[in-house]
């Protein structure tokens, strides 16, 4: 791939993107933040696995997230994408306060995102 000013822009934009995003999703619910954090520094989330559906969460129990899916064969999740897909759930949820909410993402869709939150920021 050649690399040129539109490729440095584009890269420019993705990371603008995602730091908007978390700033977002810190706005609406830090223990948000904080959960998504904790669980995407795992290195090893796989889709779909034990580890991936129990989730984590943050430094309150009543904030959750995980990732639930159907993939075949199991697809693994990077941190950075795990975090990215994250604030991204948070950053564009129909709920201000909360930031809970779903998205589907990873091959044919099979990896599902969720938060679940009840501490209002």
């Amino acid at each position: 791939m050649k690399y040129t000013t539109a490729t440095a822009l584009l890269s420019l934009l993705g990371t603008a993107a995602a730091w908007s995003n978390m700033e977002e999703c810190g706005k609406r619910s830090p223990t948000v933040v904080n959960a998504i954090g904790k669980f995407c520094q795992n290195p090893s989330i796989v889709v779909p696995s034990t580890q991936a559906d129990n989730g984590g969460s943050g430094y309150s129990e009543n904030t959750k997230v995980k990732i639930t899916g159907t993939c075949s064969p199991p697809q693994w999740v990077p941190t950075y994408w795990c975090m990215q897909q994250f604030y991204d759930v948070c950053a564009t949820s129909e709920d201000p306060t909360t930031g809970s909410g779903g998205a589907h993402y990873g091959n044919n869709g099979c990896q599902y995102f969720q938060i679940a939150n009840s501490v209002a920021s």
